[in-house]
């Protein structure tokens, strides 16, 4: 099943989708694992290498292959998306165990704040220090601890 994570997270959060819609992709993303080891994946299955989809810029770089950077990592930032979308659906209990599963991914490293994970084993790849990162997780926090009202 191919489906953009994020980009789906971000229309529920701000507004795009109806309500209903993002209960739909909760769901969804729950049954996809997506947001495990770590929230969250930015796909919901990675383009594998012999499929239609696979594209040879794909190899560029050595990122691209299933379950790493955008075909399939977790992205930290996403998680933050991720969390306070929970939070708006009211599913505040959720919310705060995603927000734990996010501030582990973050801490790894003396909280290095990796700019993102493998998809399957959650070992931490990319860039180090990542302010993007850091900043969604405060963001997620607030709004699940402080129940304030970000982005929507």
């Amino acid at each position: 099943m191919e489906i953009d994570v994020f980009g789906n997270v971000l229309a529920a959060l701000t507004g795009l989708a109806a309500p209903s819609r993002g209960c739909e992709l909760v769901r969804a993303i729950l049954a996809l694992e997506a947001h495990r080891p770590f929230p969250l994946r930015v796909v919901g299955r990675p383009i594998q290498i012999r499929e239609p989809l696979w594209r040879l810029y794909m190899h560029r770089h050595r990122q691209n292959f299933p379950w790493q950077y955008h075909n399939g990592g977790i992205w930290p930032f996403a998680g933050g998306f991720w969390v306070m979308l929970l939070a708006r659906l009211g599913k505040r209990e959720k919310a705060l165990v995603e927000l734990t599963r996010l501030a582990r991914a973050n801490q790894v490293n003396d909280w290095e704040f990796n700019e993102w994970f493998h998809g399957l084993t959650g070992e931490p790849l990319g860039m180090g220090g990542q302010s993007w990162n850091a900043a969604m997780f405060i963001l997620a926090f607030r709004t699940v601890i402080d129940k304030k009202r970000y982005v929507y």
